[in-house]
Protein backbone atom coordinates (compact mmCIF):
# COMPACT_ATOMS: atom_id res chain seq x y z
CA UNK A 1 0.00 0.00 0.00
CA UNK A 2 1.26 3.38 -1.14
CA UNK A 3 1.89 5.76 2.11
CA UNK A 4 1.43 8.78 -0.17
CA UNK A 5 -1.64 9.98 -2.76
CA UNK A 6 -0.97 12.51 -5.44
CA UNK A 7 -3.70 15.47 -4.74
CA UNK A 8 -5.57 14.80 -7.67
CA UNK A 9 -7.10 11.59 -6.32
CA UNK A 10 -8.94 13.65 -3.52
CA UNK A 11 -9.17 16.86 -5.03
CA UNK A 12 -12.82 16.83 -5.46
CA UNK A 13 -12.63 16.97 -1.51
CA UNK A 14 -10.86 20.00 -1.34
CA UNK A 15 -11.80 23.62 -1.77
CA UNK A 16 -10.13 26.06 -4.76
CA UNK A 17 -8.79 27.92 -1.72
CA UNK A 18 -7.36 24.95 0.25
CA UNK A 19 -5.91 24.18 -3.15
CA UNK A 20 -4.14 27.68 -4.01
CA UNK A 21 -2.77 26.99 -0.29
CA UNK A 22 -0.93 24.17 -0.73
CA UNK A 23 3.06 25.26 -0.50
CA UNK A 24 4.51 22.78 -2.98
CA UNK A 25 4.79 19.24 -4.62
CA UNK A 26 5.80 17.79 -1.68
CA UNK A 27 2.62 19.48 0.40
CA UNK A 28 0.21 18.58 -2.10
CA UNK A 29 0.47 14.89 -0.97
CA UNK A 30 -2.01 12.67 0.70
CA UNK A 31 0.35 11.75 3.72
CA UNK A 32 -0.12 9.58 6.54
CA UNK A 33 1.57 9.37 10.02
CA UNK A 34 1.17 6.63 12.34
CA UNK A 35 0.96 7.21 16.19
CA UNK A 36 0.71 4.56 18.54
CA UNK A 37 -2.45 6.13 20.42
CA UNK A 38 -3.52 6.46 23.48
CA UNK A 39 -6.74 4.42 23.61
CA UNK A 40 -9.48 4.43 25.92
CA UNK A 41 -12.78 2.46 26.14
CA UNK A 42 -15.21 4.35 27.44
CA UNK A 43 -18.05 3.24 30.18
CA UNK A 44 -21.37 3.68 28.36
CA UNK A 45 -21.42 3.22 24.92
CA UNK A 46 -21.40 0.17 23.15
CA UNK A 47 -17.68 -0.42 20.98
CA UNK A 48 -16.47 3.02 21.75
CA UNK A 49 -12.63 3.96 21.80
CA UNK A 50 -11.54 7.38 22.84
CA UNK A 51 -7.74 7.72 21.12
CA UNK A 52 -5.26 10.23 21.00
CA UNK A 53 -4.52 9.80 17.17
CA UNK A 54 -2.35 12.82 16.29
CA UNK A 55 0.53 14.73 18.92
CA UNK A 56 2.69 17.53 18.85
CA UNK A 57 5.65 15.07 19.92
CA UNK A 58 8.16 14.55 17.04
CA UNK A 59 7.68 10.78 15.40
CA UNK A 60 10.12 8.52 13.93
CA UNK A 61 10.27 10.32 10.39
CA UNK A 62 11.78 13.72 12.39
CA UNK A 63 7.88 15.56 11.50
CA UNK A 64 6.02 17.37 13.93
CA UNK A 65 2.64 17.77 13.60
CA UNK A 66 1.19 20.47 15.33
CA UNK A 67 -2.49 19.69 16.20
CA UNK A 68 -3.88 23.49 16.15
CA UNK A 69 -3.18 23.31 12.48
CA UNK A 70 -5.55 20.63 11.84
CA UNK A 71 -8.82 21.33 9.23
CA UNK A 72 -11.42 18.72 9.95
CA UNK A 73 -13.35 20.27 7.31
CA UNK A 74 -13.34 17.56 4.48
CA UNK A 75 -13.20 14.61 7.42
CA UNK A 76 -16.60 16.06 8.67
CA UNK A 77 -18.77 14.99 5.44
CA UNK A 78 -17.25 11.37 5.78
CA UNK A 79 -15.62 10.41 9.08
CA UNK A 80 -15.01 6.93 8.48
CA UNK A 81 -12.53 4.55 10.46
CA UNK A 82 -10.65 2.17 8.55
CA UNK A 83 -8.21 -0.45 9.32
CA UNK A 84 -5.19 -0.01 7.93
CA UNK A 85 -5.25 2.24 5.22
CA UNK A 86 -7.52 -0.45 2.99
CA UNK A 87 -9.67 1.41 0.97
CA UNK A 88 -10.89 -1.42 -0.96
CA UNK A 89 -12.79 -2.76 2.38
CA UNK A 90 -15.36 -1.17 4.16
CA UNK A 91 -14.79 0.50 7.01
CA UNK A 92 -14.95 -0.85 10.51
CA UNK A 93 -16.41 2.66 12.27
CA UNK A 94 -16.95 6.09 11.99
CA UNK A 95 -15.99 8.96 14.66
CA UNK A 96 -18.80 10.53 16.75
CA UNK A 97 -16.44 13.31 17.96
CA UNK A 98 -13.05 15.38 17.56
CA UNK A 99 -11.18 17.51 20.38
CA UNK A 100 -8.45 19.56 19.51
CA UNK A 101 -6.08 20.56 22.43
CA UNK A 102 -2.34 21.06 22.88
CA UNK A 103 -2.13 17.57 23.55
CA UNK A 104 -2.99 17.00 20.27
CA UNK A 105 -5.92 15.49 18.19
CA UNK A 106 -8.38 13.08 20.12
CA UNK A 107 -11.04 10.76 18.51
CA UNK A 108 -13.81 9.16 19.70
CA UNK A 109 -15.03 6.33 17.60
CA UNK A 110 -17.61 3.91 17.67
CA UNK A 111 -16.96 0.52 16.19
CA UNK A 112 -19.40 -1.42 13.73
CA UNK A 113 -21.22 -4.84 14.02
CA UNK A 114 -18.84 -6.78 11.49
CA UNK A 115 -16.35 -9.40 12.23
CA UNK A 116 -13.27 -7.10 11.28
CA UNK A 117 -14.77 -4.60 13.65
CA UNK A 118 -15.20 -7.68 16.14
CA UNK A 119 -11.72 -8.41 15.96
CA UNK A 120 -10.43 -5.00 15.87
CA UNK A 121 -12.19 -4.26 19.13
CA UNK A 122 -10.94 -7.68 20.79
CA UNK A 123 -7.65 -6.11 20.07
CA UNK A 124 -8.09 -3.03 21.58
CA UNK A 125 -9.90 -3.96 24.30
CA UNK A 126 -7.04 -6.78 25.12
CA UNK A 127 -4.26 -4.10 24.78
CA UNK A 128 -2.93 -5.67 22.07
CA UNK A 129 -3.46 -3.07 19.32
CA UNK A 130 -2.52 0.44 19.87
CA UNK A 131 -1.87 2.32 16.92
CA UNK A 132 -3.88 4.93 15.05
CA UNK A 133 -2.92 6.48 11.74
CA UNK A 134 -3.86 9.74 10.16
CA UNK A 135 -4.25 10.64 6.66
CA UNK A 136 -3.89 14.22 5.37
CA UNK A 137 -2.33 17.05 3.66
CA UNK A 138 0.37 19.13 3.93
CA UNK A 139 -0.80 23.08 3.56
CA UNK A 140 1.83 24.49 5.32
CA UNK A 141 5.39 22.94 6.52
CA UNK A 142 9.02 24.77 8.00
CA UNK A 143 12.03 22.68 7.33
CA UNK A 144 14.22 22.72 10.11
CA UNK A 145 16.54 26.10 10.25
CA UNK A 146 14.48 28.32 8.61
CA UNK A 147 12.99 31.53 10.48
CA UNK A 148 9.50 30.16 10.84
CA UNK A 149 10.51 26.78 12.07
CA UNK A 150 13.02 28.95 14.17
CA UNK A 151 10.28 31.19 15.42
CA UNK A 152 7.87 28.44 16.48
CA UNK A 153 10.86 26.57 18.37
CA UNK A 154 11.41 29.78 20.16
CA UNK A 155 7.36 29.58 21.34
CA UNK A 156 8.08 26.27 22.79
CA UNK A 157 4.97 25.09 19.67
CA UNK A 158 8.48 22.75 18.33
CA UNK A 159 10.48 20.54 19.45
CA UNK A 160 14.12 21.89 18.59
CA UNK A 161 14.80 17.93 17.71
CA UNK A 162 12.47 18.24 14.68
CA UNK A 163 13.49 18.32 10.95
CA UNK A 164 9.73 19.25 9.74
CA UNK A 165 7.33 21.55 11.64
CA UNK A 166 3.87 21.03 9.89
CA UNK A 167 2.05 23.97 11.14
CA UNK A 168 -0.80 23.57 8.69
CA UNK A 169 -2.60 20.44 7.28
CA UNK A 170 -5.93 18.75 6.41
CA UNK A 171 -6.89 15.30 8.46
CA UNK A 172 -8.88 12.91 5.43
CA UNK A 173 -9.30 9.99 7.61
CA UNK A 174 -8.07 7.94 10.38
CA UNK A 175 -7.31 4.47 10.76
CA UNK A 176 -6.47 1.92 13.34
CA UNK A 177 -2.39 -0.01 12.15
CA UNK A 178 -0.37 -2.63 13.73
CA UNK A 179 2.79 -0.07 14.18
CA UNK A 180 2.73 3.50 15.36
CA UNK A 181 4.90 6.38 14.75
CA UNK A 182 4.47 8.62 17.24
CA UNK A 183 4.72 7.11 20.49
CA UNK A 184 2.80 9.32 22.16
CA UNK A 185 -0.83 8.79 20.68
CA UNK A 186 -1.74 6.00 22.76
CA UNK A 187 -5.89 4.32 23.07
CA UNK A 188 -7.18 6.11 26.67
CA UNK A 189 -10.18 4.58 27.14
CA UNK A 190 -12.54 1.01 26.07
CA UNK A 191 -15.62 0.41 26.19
CA UNK A 192 -17.10 -1.92 28.47
CA UNK A 193 -20.22 -2.55 26.67
CA UNK A 194 -20.70 -4.81 23.98
CA UNK A 195 -17.96 -7.09 24.51
CA UNK A 196 -18.24 -11.01 24.08
CA UNK A 197 -20.73 -12.17 27.28
CA UNK A 198 -18.65 -14.85 29.33
CA UNK A 199 -19.67 -18.35 28.71
CA UNK A 200 -22.84 -19.14 29.82
CA UNK A 201 -22.09 -22.29 32.71
CA UNK A 202 -23.76 -25.13 32.10
CA UNK A 203 -25.65 -26.85 34.81
CA UNK A 204 -25.81 -30.60 34.01
CA UNK A 205 -28.58 -32.33 36.07
CA UNK A 206 -27.34 -35.65 37.25
CA UNK A 207 -29.14 -38.90 35.45
CA UNK A 208 -31.29 -40.64 37.64
CA UNK A 209 -29.72 -44.42 37.97
CA UNK A 210 -32.52 -46.61 37.47
CA UNK A 211 -31.99 -50.25 39.15
CA UNK A 212 -33.64 -52.58 36.89
CA UNK A 213 -34.21 -56.21 38.79
CA UNK A 214 -32.02 -59.00 36.68
CA UNK A 215 -34.26 -61.39 36.45
CA UNK A 216 -34.17 -65.07 37.31
CA UNK A 217 -31.78 -67.57 35.24
CA UNK A 218 -33.43 -70.82 34.28
CA UNK A 219 -31.55 -73.75 34.40
CA UNK A 220 -30.68 -75.34 31.51
CA UNK A 221 -32.13 -79.00 31.11
CA UNK A 222 -30.10 -81.47 28.82
CA UNK A 223 -32.25 -84.38 28.38
CA UNK A 224 -29.12 -87.48 27.96
CA UNK A 225 -30.50 -90.54 25.78
CA UNK A 226 -30.76 -93.88 28.05
CA UNK A 227 -27.46 -95.99 28.39
CA UNK A 228 -27.63 -98.82 26.43
CA UNK A 229 -26.53 -101.89 28.61
CA UNK A 230 -24.05 -104.11 25.94
CA UNK A 231 -23.57 -108.16 26.70
CA UNK A 232 -20.93 -109.38 29.13
CA UNK A 233 -18.36 -111.12 27.58
CA UNK A 234 -18.12 -114.65 27.82
CA UNK A 235 -15.25 -116.11 29.84
CA UNK A 236 -12.67 -117.84 28.13
CA UNK A 237 -12.54 -121.76 29.31
CA UNK A 238 -8.73 -122.63 29.96
CA UNK A 239 -9.34 -125.91 29.48
CA UNK A 240 -10.27 -125.59 25.45
CA UNK A 241 -7.15 -125.58 23.13
CA UNK A 242 -8.24 -122.74 19.93
CA UNK A 243 -8.37 -123.96 16.92
CA UNK A 244 -5.89 -122.64 14.80
CA UNK A 245 -7.34 -120.85 11.54
CA UNK A 246 -5.34 -120.91 8.43
CA UNK A 247 -6.03 -118.54 5.50
CA UNK A 248 -8.01 -119.45 2.71
CA UNK A 249 -6.37 -120.84 -0.48
CA UNK A 250 -7.67 -117.61 -3.27
CA UNK A 251 -8.54 -119.08 -6.46
CA UNK A 252 -6.28 -118.04 -8.99
CA UNK A 253 -8.04 -116.02 -12.08
CA UNK A 254 -8.44 -117.64 -15.15
CA UNK A 255 -6.92 -116.03 -18.07
CA UNK A 256 -8.56 -116.24 -21.37
CA UNK A 257 -7.23 -115.00 -24.86
CA UNK A 258 -9.19 -113.96 -27.22
CA UNK A 259 -8.04 -114.54 -30.72
CA UNK A 260 -9.39 -112.93 -33.53
CA UNK A 261 -10.15 -114.41 -36.70
CA UNK A 262 -10.90 -112.69 -40.26
CA UNK A 263 -11.50 -115.49 -42.93
CA UNK A 264 -8.42 -117.23 -42.74
CA UNK A 265 -6.51 -115.12 -40.98
CA UNK A 266 -6.06 -115.08 -36.99
CA UNK A 267 -3.92 -113.35 -34.80
CA UNK A 268 -2.29 -116.17 -33.73
CA UNK A 269 -0.94 -117.20 -37.08
CA UNK A 270 0.00 -113.24 -37.87
CA UNK A 271 2.48 -113.44 -34.20
CA UNK A 272 4.09 -116.49 -35.60
CA UNK A 273 4.63 -114.76 -39.36
CA UNK A 274 6.22 -111.67 -37.10
CA UNK A 275 8.61 -113.99 -35.22
CA UNK A 276 9.50 -115.64 -38.15
CA UNK A 277 10.28 -112.23 -39.95
CA UNK A 278 12.63 -110.76 -36.81
CA UNK A 279 14.27 -114.53 -37.21
CA UNK A 280 15.33 -114.61 -40.74
CA UNK A 281 12.73 -116.92 -41.63
CA UNK A 282 9.57 -116.26 -43.48
CA UNK A 283 6.58 -118.18 -43.21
Amino acid sequence: MKDKFLLNSIKQFITPTQLESLADDRDAEVQRKSFTAKMECTEGDEHTIVALVSSPEVDHEGDSLMPEGCDTSVYNHNPVIQWAHDYSQPPIGKCTGIEITGEGVRMKMKLANTPRANEVWGLVKDGFLKGCSVGFIVKESHIKGSAAWTKLVAAQKVSPNSERAISKWVLLENSFCPIGCNPAALVEDVSVKGLVPPPVEQVVEPVPVVEVPAAPLEEAKVELPAAVELPAPVPEDPGVEKAEVLPTAQPKPEIKVAVLRFGNWDMATELARRKALRSGKIL
